[in-house]
C-alpha cells in the first residue's frame, strides 16, 4: 500500500490522474483547467497596466526621487530605495512566517 493511499485513507479523495503540460510554461497543471502560475503572471500583468519591469523600475526610481526632493524641502533626511524596499520584504517574510 502507498504512503499517498494511507494518507488519503477514509476521506473520499482519489489520485489525480488527469495532468498534463502547460503549453506556455510547460509545468505540470490538471486537466481542462488554466495553469495556475500563467494566470498568476496575467494577473500580476493587468494590475501593472500592462507595463514591462524596465518601466515599472524607472517609475519607482521617478516616485522616490520626487519624494525624496519633498523630504528635503522639507529638512528631513532622503530614504534609500533599496534599504526600503529590504525592509519591506524582511516584513513580508516575517508575516508570511507567522501565518504559516
Amino acid at each position: 500500500m502507498k504512503k499517498r493511499h494511507r494518507f488519503m485513507a477514509g476521506k473520499g479523495l482519489k489520485d489525480v490522474t488527469a495532468l498534463n503540460k502547460c503549453s506556455a510554461c510547460g509545468r505540470a497543471k490538471r486537466a481542462h483547467v488554466l495553469c495556475p502560475y500563467c494566470v498568476q503572471s496575467i494577473r500580476r500583468w493587468f494590475s501593472t497596466g500592462f507595463r514591462s519591469r524596465q518601466e515599472t523600475e524607472v517609475g519607482k526610481e521617478e516616485f522616490y526621487e520626487r519624494y525624496n526632493e519633498e523630504r528635503r524641502i522639507q529638512g528631513k533626511e532622503p530614504i534609500d530605495r533599496l534599504v526600503e524596499e529590504e525592509d519591506s520584504e524582511k516584513a513580508r517574510a516575517r508575516a508570511k512566517a507567522k501565518s504559516a
